[in-house]
């Protein structure tokens, strides 16, 4: 005897509308039909990304470690799907030396681990607090720079 076809599968495709998702704690979620083609194909899990984010941030603290004399602060934030890295130079100036050391950095990064987009760029201690969010920083390397209040504040 053979079993009957489900006749409530449904089928979705990248070209249809909304769906609404909702699972066992109520929670909602609409979503296009190609937002859920792309999720299924990526195929990663949060736990594996997790583990690769984690493994890129250990690879960027050694890679800090043997700059010391370049960098004092690295600093990463999660804002949207990507994944941004701030650096702080030593004696609070561009240094175009470790810029062109960064933009070999974010292309090995993007190459080697599997979490999405990576953004890498120097920014001065003073001004850490204009480009990160310093509640949803995580320290990579060195220490959260003394950031100065903007005037008026």
């Amino acid at each position: 005897m053979t079993t009957p076809a489900k006749t409530d599968a449904k089928h979705i495709r990248e070209s249809d509308g909304d769906f609404l998702l909702h699972p066992s704690n109520d929670d909602l979620f609409a979503r296009t039909g190609k937002h859920i083609i792309e999720a299924c194909q990526m195929s990663i899990s949060i736990a594996v990304w997790m583990e690769e984010l984690n493994q890129m941030l250990s690879e960027v603290k050694a890679w800090c470690a043997k700059r010391s004399d370049k960098i004092s602060a690295c600093l990463a934030e999660g804002r949207g799907s990507e994944v941004l890295l701030f650096f702080v130079p030593v004696g609070n100036q561009f240094n175009f030396d470790l810029a062109d050391e960064l933009a070999d950095l974010n292309r090995e990064l993007v190459t080697d681990f599997n979490i999405g987009m990576v953004e890498v760029g120097q920014i001065p201690e003073a001004e850490v607090n204009r480009f990160m969010d310093l509640e949803k920083v995580r320290i990579v390397y060195g220490r959260l720079p003394e950031t100065h209040q903007a005037v008026g504040t």
